[in-house]
């Protein structure tokens, strides 16, 4: 492996350096002058784009085999577009993402959260084993 495809990977391997490696691909293009609030109209246009996929996904649209693939991408958008306006404004995601985390383990106690989710599953006509088996092995 050579030296800059190992940097890259290191660099890739967290939020900062992901944020930090779009930072100078935008910068090599020109594309670090484009208006935050621009950026911002972008993002909402991919979150549009991300909806779509999940209507086919959830059956609200006809069925698309290819819509799980499609969404990848476009939640690969989405995030790209996030980064870059947080780059804009000088926002740290990785830094703030984690803060965000332990403030939310605060602000929802987890026997409090589970018996939240228990009503909703009641609303929504769930089986309570659905909220007992974690979503988890389903990233690819």
């Amino acid at each position: 492996m050579s030296e800059a495809v190992r940097l890259e990977h290191q660099e890739s391997s967290s939020l900062a350096g992901l944020q930090q490696r779009l930072e100078r691909f935008d910068a090599e293009r020109g594309w670090n002058a484009v208006n935050p609030a621009h950026t911002a109209l972008h993002l909402l246009e991919e979150l549009g784009e991300v909806m779509r996929e999940v209507l086919h996904l959830e059956g609200y649209k006809t069925p698309d085999p290819a819509a799980r693939a499609r969404l990848g991408g476009e939640l690969a958008d989405v995030t790209l577009l996030l980064f870059k306006l947080a780059s804009q404004y000088g926002v740290n995601l990785e830094r703030v993402v984690l803060e965000k985390m332990t403030a939310n383990d605060l602000r929802f106690p987890l026997e409090a959260s589970k018996a939240a989710m228990r009503v909703y599953a009641q609303q929504q006509g769930l089986e309570q084993q659905s909220l007992e088996q974690p979503n988890l092995g389903r990233l690819e």
